[in-house]
């Protein structure tokens, strides 16, 4: 019973890593448009597609091939795919059938398909079987999401025509929703670029992504006396955009005096705003003037003269003498207003003065020693420890009766060595992370992100709460001893099983600068667990080890050991399973933490 529980719950732990099940409800089939809070449709060309092999179909016949894909090789993060008829029709119910590929689930009453999980996507295919009956010229429906607040609706493919019935319907039968649907495939974003100013570091302070002379965001100043004219220029590939530039104190964007240029389409504004921490407040414009703007190749151009004095109530902080770590972002606007950024921003890494013309600083990759020294220890204790601690406990008790460490048992010594480890680490991790982030802290994005903190906290109040039941516990052979041992093993179980899944969630934070392949090696360490509890399940078995609940061993190693029915080759088999899988673990948590701390580059 306990190995299937772990093998449930540790490929449950495998399968949260990859995503977390959402996707568009059935709401949403009838307009298509998700419910995204702060975001509107692109009225630009969808750089994805939908893509239909054959282009016929037969009423009872083979199945087509629907492809949703970007040509663009630019990644989706969700869709919402319908197959509906191109034509006015009364019927109603099931349109053909389509298959549900791995990462999708079905919805609009079978008639489509959306995803389960936020991982970007390139290209994903569905095979659909058409109806028994013909259901005349019909069409695939497809709204990709890209972010939150970018995505694009209705994206259609061509009519799809029953066989040997390939004349467009009657201009009087199509559907009035197709005249809303979005053109497809063409609307790849330029790769646009712009040279670096030449007098960066000399007569102008600079801050750039600039590879070579080829830049995507550009930031340049130049003080007077009062004031610094300052210049932001950067690839925004469409219309209500901005970019922005925030002066902070420290690594952590919040509390930050931002300045902003909003694009519309039509116009472009400067504003000063200001972050009190993951929301944005509008200040308005004063000590702002804005020089120039221009948008032309997808290149957004703001230039504007900042006061340097403190104003605002000390919300626009000053330039005169201060330094400061700048981030630059860019994001969606609706009416004028900045929503949040949907890449994540750039910083300086360092203190930089706006009244510095001699500055030529690129962008670094921002990751907080504390935020890595938190995920660390967190590895080394439900990566390594634990691992090590319910092994111990589940199948080395009878191993060993003779021999002591320390004067107890060897597997109680083990045990108990390997979860005050997990406590220690755990505990440290908690406090850690609390001093980065000055108190509790709300993470944006997709859910599973938020909820890493609050899974932290469950995890953390689970690792005290056990070793504080361990001190109360019932002596063997009483009758509530069965009881404790039970409670014992699910607070630990509970504390495992979300300590590995909130790793899993937490090396997709931003903040970790953790690169995309380290879910890989995660999820190689639980296929490696879920293999070694199944071996040794099945050594057990084969040498008759009886295993005995009642015999659980809390710190009486002066209690005689139980007598055991081991074989001697079952005995050797464990002592070698034992040793390669501390070997394993000690490559998993070296390879982990290798990988975390060198980061993303």
């Amino acid at each position: 019973m306990m190995v299937a529980a772990v093998l449930f719950l540790l490929m449950s732990v495998s399968q949260c890593a990859w995503g977390y099940e959402d996707g568009a409800p059935d709401s949403a089939c009838s307009s298509l448009t998700p419910s995204h809070d702060s975001a509107q449709t692109q009225t630009t060309p969808s750089p994805f597609r939908i893509s239909v092999n054959p282009t016929t179909y037969t009423p009872g016949g083979s199945s087509l091939t629907v492809t949703l894909d970007s040509p663009c090789g630019t990644p989706f993060k969700g869709y919402l795919l319908k197959v509906d008829y191109a034509e006015v029709n009364p019927i109603t119910g099931l349109l053909g059938s389509f298959n549900t590929p791995a990462g999708s689930k079905s919805v609009c009453t079978g008639n489509g398909r959306t995803h389960q999980d936020s991982t970007n996507k390139l290209s994903i295919q569905f095979q659909w079987t058409p109806p028994q009956s013909s259901a005349g010229t019909i069409m695939f429906r497809a709204t990709f999401v890209q972010s939150k607040t970018i995505f694009w609706v209705d994206v259609h493919s061509d009519p799809v025509y029953e066989a040997g019935k390939t004349t467009p319907p009657p201009a009087s039968l199509v559907s009035p929703v197709r005249t809303t649907i979005s053109p497809q495939g063409n609307g790849c974003p330029a790769k646009s670029s712009f040279t670096k100013d030449p007098n960066c570091g000399k007569t102008k302070g600079c801050f750039s992504d600039c590879v070579g002379d080829s830049c995507s965001f550009l930031v340049t100043w130049v003080p007077s006396t009062n004031s610094v004219n300052i210049t932001l220029q950067a690839s925004v590939a469409s219309s209500n955009r901005y970019i922005a530039l925030g002066l902070s104190n420290d690594l952590n964007m919040g509390d930050d005096s931002v300045n902003e240029c909003i694009y519309d389409g039509s116009t472009a504004a400067v504003y000063n705003s200001y972050n009190p921490g993951k929301s944005n407040q509008k200040l308005g414009q004063d000590g702002l003037t804005l020089s120039s703007w221009s948008y032309r190749s997808q290149i957004l151009t703001c230039e504007f003269v900042r006061m340097k004095a403190v104003g605002l109530s000390g919300q626009r902080f000053t330039l005169s003498g201060k330094s400061y770590i700048l981030f630059f972002a860019t994001g969606p606007s609706s009416n004028g207003d900045i929503s949040e950024h949907d890449s994540e921003p750039a910083a300086t890494g360092t203190a930089v003065s706006l009244e510095d013309t001699t500055v030529d600083i690129s962008k670094t990759e921002i990751t907080s020693p504390l935020v890595k020294a938190h995920g660390s220890l967190m590895m080394v204790a439900w990566i390594f420890a634990a691992s090590v601690g319910i092994v111990m406990a589940r199948y080395f008790k009878p191993m060993w009766p003779d021999s002591k460490l320390f004067g107890q048992k060897v597997w109680f010594q083990i045990h108990r060595g390997s979860m005050v480890l997990v406590l220690l680490c755990t505990v440290i991790a908690f406090i850690i992370i609390f001093v980065e982030a000055g108190d509790y802290s709300e993470i944006s994005g997709e859910d599973f992100k938020k909820a890493h903190p609050v899974l932290g906290i469950i995890v953390t109040a689970l690792c005290i709460i056990n070793p504080i039941m361990a001190l109360f516990r019932c002596h063997p052979g009483t009758k509530n001893r069965p009881i404790f041992n039970w409670a014992h093993w699910a607070v630990g179980f509970t504390a495992y099983i979300l300590g590995v899944l909130t790793i899993f969630f937490g090396v997709k934070l931003e903040g970790a600068g953790a690169p995309e392949y380290i879910i890989y090696v995660l999820a190689a360490f639980v296929c490696w667990q879920i293999f070694v509890f199944l071996i040794l399940e099945l050594v057990q078995l084969l040498g008759k080890i009886l295993p005995d609940n009642d015999s659980y061993e809390m710190g009486e190693p002066h209690l005689p050991a139980k007598p055991v029915g081991e074989k001697k080759e079952a005995v050797l088999a464990k002592n070698v399973l034992l040793a390669i899988h501390i070997a394993a673990l000690t490559g998993f948590i070296i390879a982990l933490l290798v990988i975390l701390n060198k980061g993303s580059e």
